[in-house]
């Protein structure tokens, strides 16, 4: 899983307008974004980590090879992988209980476009963190049965195996057994500081094994020890020599996208909040629940890597609303009896930027997602209009309700369903509303039902 960090960074890169938002988060008054918060992100949290202590079946069409060499297909139960598998799931659709294999028992199998083969390895088992090297050279080995990723099979092939803490080794098949590329990072010293070395026996091996291509010696300097690397190394080999491969592992694209349409209804109501003898007529009034049409186009961002069910969400969204109220106060002492009747409405055109996490269920996805909004005016309804008896005359006033501002900055979360290219989604957001008075807090809160459509 990504950390946090990666996150925000691929978050504030890849939408101009977040960092807008997040300007705008200092402006909002901090009681009421602390009164949010805690209503509605720990049940957000909540969910979150729930989802990462618990993983969830996922079953892809797939095969395994037994020990006698027999091939049984099946479904798998795929899990993307971090760390290379120590057991795999089979079973056959119509059956409740899958079979568990080892390494142990099977001797290869394939889900999705992976291809996993079982064998007797050697691992190098030195931490490799800065902050935990130490002055030692000496590479440190263990033995054991796994499962190793096929990244290139043919002539010449290329295994990858990441350990259970996160260590990368890499493997060449030879003379009908997996052999370790040797390397390791350590500390040394120059001078009166420490620096960082390496110890890269693996250039030497991988020049030996790749020795009936003179051409591919050069570019070994240059090879670092990741997958990156050595794919880009056993890609120039597999050009030089004209030799096909029988099976190549493409590196998966970064990221993936998704664009639609939505379209839904929206339920406003505002609340006027604060102590301003001024704006009474405002604070002072219940205002009727408006319900409008709001729809839009989204970019949904997937992040590579945990089943896709991490992803970024961009909308473009319209919405509207209109409400009216009216206030009533008279006074016996001073013969007086007014009335003010108001008229707020907006049409705005909203940026949206969310971090939507899937939870897969069978052939729907449910998801959760929260994050921010910022909502620009395209057109006002600002209208007030005062009734007032005075010592028996009459007068009428109309004019603005309040001094407005252009943008309205929201918190969202919402959660849904998807299924096939459509999907349902019910949202909260809470606004800061439209109104400048220093004193006054204009409230915004939108419920949405949200359909959507994905091309």
């Amino acid at each position: 899983m990504r950390s946090i960090s990666s996150l925000a960074r691929i978050f504030i890169l890849s939408f101009p307008f977040t960092s807008i938002i997040i300007k705008k988060l200092i402006v909002i008054d901090s009681h009421h974004v602390a009164k949010f918060l805690r209503k509605s992100l720990p049940l957000f949290i909540a969910f979150l980590f729930f989802q990462t202590l618990y993983s969830q079946e996922n079953y892809l069409s797939g095969y395994i090879i037994n020990i006698q060499g027999d091939t049984i297909k099946g479904i798998i139960d795929y899990q993307d992988w971090t760390n290379n598998p120590t057991k795999v799931k089979l079973k056959h659709i119509k059956e409740k209980n899958p079979i568990v294999y080892t390494p142990n028992d099977i001797v290869e199998f394939s889900v999705g476009d992976k291809i996993y083969v079982s064998g007797i390895i050697t691992t190098e088992t030195s931490k490799n963190q800065i902050n935990e090297l130490k002055k030692d050279s000496t590479l440190y080995f263990n033995v054991d049965t796994a499962f190793l990723q096929s990244i290139f099979r043919g002539k010449k092939s290329l295994f990858y195996y990441k350990n259970s803490i996160g260590i990368e080794n890499f493997y060449i098949y030879e003379n009908g057994a997996f052999e370790l590329l040797k390397y390791k990072k350590y500390l040394r010293t120059q001078g009166n500081e420490l620096v960082l070395a390496e110890n890269k026996k693996y250039i030497n091996q991988l020049a030996h094994y790749l020795i009936d291509c003179p051409a591919i010696q050069s570019e070994l300097v240059k090879t670092q020890y990741s997958l990156t690397s050595l794919e880009k190394l056993f890609q120039h080999y597999y050009n030089y020599t004209s030799t096909g491969t029988t099976y190549y592992k493409k590196k998966q694209s970064k990221l993936s996208t998704e664009f639609g349409i939505m379209g839904g209804v929206a339920l406003t109501t505002i609340d006027f909040q604060g102590d301003n003898y001024y704006l009474n007529y405002l604070l002072e009034t219940k205002y009727n629940k408006t319900t409008n049409f709001s729809g839009g186009a989204f970019l949904d961002i997937i992040l590579p890597g945990n089943l896709g069910k991490w992803s970024i969400l961009n909308e473009l969204q319209y919405s509207s609303y209109l409400i009216n109220g009216s206030f009533h106060e008279n006074s016996n002492f001073y013969p007086s009896d007014k009335t003010t009747i108001t008229k707020i409405g907006a049409q705005n055109i909203k940026l949206n930027s969310l971090v939507r996490f899937h939870y897969l269920l069978g052939d729907f996805k449910v998801f959760i997602n929260g994050g921010a909004s910022i909502g620009l005016a395209l057109s006002e309804t600002n209208y007030k209009k005062v009734d007032w008896y005075y010592f028996g005359d009459h007068y009428i006033f109309e004019d603005l309700a309040f001094e407005t501002k252009k943008s309205e900055l929201s918190f969202i979360v919402g959660s849904g369903l998807k299924y096939k290219k459509y999907s349902f989604e019910l949202r909260y957001e809470r606004g800061d509303g439209m109104c400048t008075a220093s004193d006054v807090k204009s409230i915004s809160n939108r419920f949405y039902a949200l359909l959507g459509y994905r091309f």
